[in-house]
């Protein structure tokens, strides 16, 4: 019987499986048969559009994307809170994002993916919790549709990462249920590693947040029921999750966290951020909700503009209240998981509104939390709290009919009999009142209840009819909430501007030399930034990115746009100037002119390899230094060094800084983004110059032996050579991070070894159940 039971279960789970797939199908069809982007303004545009573009082209290559050549000076992108190169679901070396528009659509792709990850992983949280299939299945949908989900899917990293986070809570489930044992080890540790993988930022706080009020709610009940014993197990069991989380995803937390401190923070139109700096009061309750928005808790979806929104309907409003209704019904053990989810829903409701109903004044003060500055943020929690308790009330309101059945007592019904009502009342006044362009939506998804009445009759499923009823209620709720989405031809990239960037771009991109070289951007009508983030896809580096948070000091150095002989010295053999702009250097000449838009060389620029033979002074400082390029100095025969190296490095070249060098040679062997191999052969000693953004990432062997990198002229990296013929290998390799990354190789591969060693075991576990007497 057990077996009996255990089958038909698996066969109800896979029908319910069914169901969120042709539920997620029918809901976006639409969608993708209109060809719309998910997000269609400047951050998917001119930020995610072009470093994931950057990040598939360089995998794809064969090199290792570290670090992000062609935005700005070169973007470490191991140190970036965006998102980690060694998430596997962004499919970095396997996919290929394409140019401009196609990186987009690649986004968009994705975004969809991770939102049915996202609808997945609560039905999954919800079973964990022994809810009923198509209970959960109800559930999991007040999630996905939910319009906070939909505002989220503007940000690849945003939905990437918060698509994990019902599965961190799956496996804390679990390891309440089962303390000690290895499913809920797993689960929650590789949940936990792959949203601090898909982006190291809010995700992860929100995921610490919500999983202490988890466990502290779970650790109190163990101890009122004094089994104690359980509460050891759960602690050592956190501790090794703990262990294993880092293993997959330290090196995406540990070299950001590091890193920060010397990054700066755009917070919108107030002052940046330097660092670890706090966010000032009057920037921390941007984008809250007001009183008078509580009602878009239930109506009109798409009603509330702010970075997140409470809105789950009437199908998850009427569940939770379903749970509170039938509370006492419950079992110990999914009474304290209502309660816990319960404070999870409220506190992300209650913060959501900010100073409004003042939760705001404790998030400031809290650790971590209070990197946090949009008060609508919360309000996922709100709803990943309330797709579980809606799941759990309707589990609930089967009870109470089956008991209606059994003793024929009417007055149970009364109050799910007048939600019902309410159901249908929100949703006839949604289609009367809103319903405009919602009926293609409304034909798509109204098939939802046929199809599973016939796929269920078909594999002739016992139980099939409820997921069948659920669905009815399911597509009732989907009709009158729209998907957000935009034709590309009312985004942000098919402006006027934008467009005429890209093909001022492609018309010249082909007769320059890119590799060696930088192209600077003078122009008033279009942002030097977006020019620099658009040029990144034709592989044009510039200096400039559209990046926050982004290091400092790169920051301060874009800036500099004015000062003689800086650009040059950095590489830019090119500047695009504008109608009204002209370049630095007076004796650049015109090449080339294009929509308008004239592209101009400068006379001396400084390749991306060079040698000098003589050390010309120290430059303590940035403002020291660019005083000195601002006069002007001869950078091809000299340069400037740290005051800690000018001694050592003035007595290693000796007498040669005096003598000409007309048989110094270099030949260059391999010039890639995150290498260069060169043969350098000079008759007396030198300095060998790379002319890239200078980082303890650089490393330098010369003849296979490791050497000192150099700080040269400020922001460049350099070393010493011996007289003679010289091989010099630069390789930008950042050593914790690539420690860490073999940790999260290793890592992978006990996991996987756990998980085969744990399905044997329990395979022998059921085939000596079965060949055993009853």
């Amino acid at each position: 019987m057990t077996n009996v039971a255990s089958n038909r279960n698996s066969a109800l789970d896979s029908f319910a499986v069914l169901a969120l797939i042709i539920t997620f199908l029918l809901r976006y069809a639409p969608f993708l048969a209109d060809r719309l982007l998910s997000g269609a303004f400047l951050d998917q545009v001119h930020i995610y559009g072009p470093i994931f573009s950057e990040v598939s082209r360089l995998a794809s290559s064969g090199v290792v994307p570290y670090y992000l050549p062609d935005i700005g000076t070169g973007f470490p992108m191991f140190e970036s809170p965006h998102f980690s190169i060694l998430y596997p679901f962004y499919f970095f070396g396997l996919i290929n994002y394409g140019g401009p528009l196609a990186s987009l659509y690649t986004l968009t792709n994705l975004t969809l993916l991770h939102i049915f990850v996202f609808y997945l992983n609560l039905y999954v949280l919800l079973r964990c919790a022994t809810i009923t299939p198509w209970a959960s299945y109800i559930g999991a949908s007040v999630g996905m549709l939910s319009w906070n989900t939909q505002l989220y899917s503007g940000w690849i990293t945003i939905t990437a990462s918060y698509a994990w986070l019902p599965l961190v809570l799956a496996g804390g489930v679990l390891l309440l249920r089962f303390p000690g044992k290895a499913c809920g080890i797993l689960v929650f540790s590789t949940a936990a590693g792959l949203l601090a993988l898909a982006s190291p930022s809010q995700s992860i706080i929100h995921a610490a947040l919500t999983c202490l009020i988890l466990f502290t709610s779970g650790i109190t009940w163990m101890c009122v029921q004094r089994r104690f014993a359980d509460v050891w197990r759960v602690a050592w069991s956190l501790a090794v999750c703990g262990g294993i989380a880092f293993g997959l995803a330290g090196a995406a937390i540990l070299p950001m966290y590091i890193a920060t401190g010397e990054m700066i923070r755009h917070i919108g139109a107030a002052a940046p951020l330097i660092g670890h700096a706090r966010i000032p009061w009057e920037s921390f309750n941007l984008y809250q909700l007001t009183l008078k928005e509580v009602t878009g808790i239930v109506v009109k979806p798409a009603w509330i503009a702010i970075v997140g929104s409470p809105y789950v309907g009437p199908l998850g409003l009427i569940g939770t209240l379903l749970t509170g209704i039938y509370f006492r019904r419950l079992d110990p053990f999914l009474r304290m998981l209502a309660v816990a989810f319960g404070v999870i829903s409220l506190y992300g409701l209650l913060s959501g509104f900010g100073t409004n109903l003042g939760l705001a004044y404790l998030n400031f003060h809290l650790p971590f939390v209070n990197r946090i500055r949009e008060a609508g943020r919360y309000l996922v929690l709100f709803v990943i709290g309330a797709s579980f308790l809606s799941g759990l009330g309707y589990s609930l309101l089967a009870r109470s009919l089956e008991q209606y059945n059994e003793r024929r007592n009417a007055r149970p019904l009364i109050p799910p009999g007048v939600l019902a009502l309410i159901f249908a009342g929100i949703i006839l006044w949604e289609l009367f009142n809103n319903g405009e362009g919602r009926m293609q939506i409304g034909f798509w998804i109204l098939a939802l209840a046929p199809i599973l009445f016939l796929l269920g009759r078909i594999c002739r499923l016992s139980g099939y009819q409820k997921v069948a009823s659920a669905a009815v209620f399911v597509s009732a709720a989907a009709v009158v909430i729209p998907v957000r989405g935009f034709p590309a031809s009312k985004s942000d990239f098919n402006k006027p501007m934008n467009l005429l960037s890209h093909k001022v771009i492609q018309n010249f991109v082909s007769k320059i030399d890119t590799s060696g070289y930088r192209v600077d951007f003078r122009d008033t009508a279009f942002s030097n930034r977006l020019w620099a983030m658009n040029a990144s896809y034709y592989g044009v580096k510039s200096f400039y990115n559209q990046l926050t948070p982004q290091p400092y000091d790169q920051f301060r150095f874009s800036n500099l746009t004015n000062i003689p002989h800086l650009r040059e010295m950095m590489g830019a053999r090119y500047v695009l100037c504008g109608l009204n702009n002209l370049p630095t250097d007076g004796a650049a000449r015109e090449i080339l002119e294009t929509e308008g838009y004239r592209l101009y060389e400068n006379p001396k620029p400084m390749g991306r390899i060079t040698l000098v033979h003589r050390v010309a002074g120290s430059a303590t400082n940035e403002p020291e230094f660019i005083n000195t390029i601002s006069k002007g100095f001869d950078y091809f025969s000299e340069a400037y060094v740290t005051p800690h190296d000018f001694e050592s490095t003035q007595y290693f070249l000796g007498s040669a800084q005096m003598l000409p060098h007309p048989r110094d040679r270099i030949t260059k062997i391999v010039d890639q983004a995150n290498r260069s191999y060169s043969e350098v052969e000079s008759d007396s000693t030198s300095l060998l110059v790379l002319n890239e953004w200078f980082t303890p990432a650089w490393k330098v062997r010369v003849n296979g032996r490791n050497q000192t990198v150099l700080r040269v002229n400020q922001w460049q990296t350099g070393v010493l050579l011996p007289a003679g013929k010289n091989r010099v290998e630069f390789e930008y390799r950042p050593i914790l991070f690539r420690v860490l990354m073999a940790l999260n190789r290793i890592t992978i591969v006990l996991l996987l070894l756990l998980v085969i060693l744990t399905v044997v075991r329990n395979a022998r576990g059921h085939s000596s159940r079965i060949q055993s007497p009853d």
